[in-house]
């Protein structure tokens, strides 16, 4: 009986062991155009139609397996932008936040994006930053920093404006922080992916997810997740104010920390219940980035590590989708365009 009993644990212990490191990813096909990206990508989204929508120096662009169209460039005009604070899908349209509370609506056709006109929130652009923004249910969910209040040289805040599009008001301020005042932690950057009834929500600095409930509108959990050894993580003080000698030189610690520090590149939900989050290894003994599977199913166990030198711009169903070797701010072998297109195999 003994001897049985500990044979179905070694069948069972095996079985866990195949199932926990069966993902693979595969190289599916690349886009390559004959573009340069200029510079940062600031953001990007992938649109219902699988098109990438990238922000970049000359403006935005769309861009899918036959074209690259740059069809909002810098400037005042019916297909031009002032400013780029957030993009987010807006029912079939494009919504890009020119400012806080003013958005450029772009409608989508068989051609690509066109300016469509203008929508303003009814909120107070003086009480908030904005880093980036995503659109469900009815509802913008504005991911920055909230300012509620400060005293004693503290700022108190909350990560997440929760805006409801049909009562035109702000809803919930959701993820209180408190950090030093003055700090530059309204430059943080951050992350979204949706999971069924579900809201994923990171910022850049730190490997803490935070689940919230689209039924709700609510906080539900928060996920430290596991970090791997390789990770490299932000002093404490990196953000808290300080001055600089020329209006670069804040450029350029942020640019020394998405090279020198593990940041959060992207986030996002495939297929089989999988959180991907990618982040820089800071390793020079290792590819540029590592890509983490966390099973969401599982308590978000960490059950697989990609290493691998391509930028992670978005993911749906089982496809990644990647800019070939790196960040175009950083990385100078990526400036030209290819999109490498990986495929999720379980």
């Amino acid at each position: 009986m003994r001897k049985r009993l500990f044979f179905w644990g070694i069948v069972v212990f095996f079985l866990c062991c195949h199932f926990m490191y069966s993902i693979e990813i595969k190289l599916l096909k690349q886009w390559r155009h004959n573009c340069d990206l200029g510079g940062e990508v600031s953001h990007c989204l992938l649109d219902n139609d699988d098109n990438i929508i990238l922000v970049h120096r000359p403006g935005i662009s769309l861009v899918n397996e036959k074209q690259f169209v740059n069809f909002a460039k810098w400037g005042q005009g019916p297909n031009e932008i002032e400013n780029v604070y957030a993009i987010c899908e807006y029912m079939d349209d494009l919504a890009v936040f020119e400012f806080l509370n003013k958005l450029k609506l772009f409608k989508k056709s068989a051609e690509g994006y066109s300016g469509k006109n203008r929508k303003w929130l009814k909120s107070n652009p003086s009480s908030y930053y904005l880093k980036d923004a995503f659109f469900v249910k009815d509802r913008f969910f504005l991911g920055g920093l909230v300012i509620i209040s400060t005293q004693k040289g503290k700022l108190n805040g909350a990560l997440l404006k929760v805006y409801n599009d049909k009562s035109g008001q702000s809803e919930e301020d959701l993820i209180p922080v408190q950090y030093p005042e003055p700090s530059r932690y309204n430059e943080i950057r951050k992350h979204f992916a949706v999971d069924g009834d579900h809201l994923f929500f990171l910022s850049q600095h730190e490997m803490k997810a935070y689940q919230i409930s689209l039924n709700e509108i609510a906080l539900e959990k928060t996920i430290e997740v596991k970090i791997p050894d390789f990770y490299v993580p932000m002093p404490k003080s990196f953000f808290v104010y300080k001055r600089y000698e020329d209006n670069l030189g804040f450029v350029r610690d942020i640019e020394s920390w998405l090279t020198s520090y593990s940041a959060v590149t992207r986030m996002a939900v495939l297929q089989g219940g999988y959180l991907v989050i990618q982040v820089r290894t800071c390793n020079t003994n290792l590819k540029k980035f590592a890509l983490l599977f966390y099973n969401i199913r599982n308590s978000f166990s960490l059950d697989k590590v990609f290493y691998m030198n391509d930028l992670l711009l978005a993911g749906r169903k089982d496809l990644l989708y990647c800019i070939h070797n790196g960040d175009p701010m950083e990385d100078e072998a990526a400036n030209r365009l290819t999109i490498d297109v990986y495929q999720l195999i379980q």
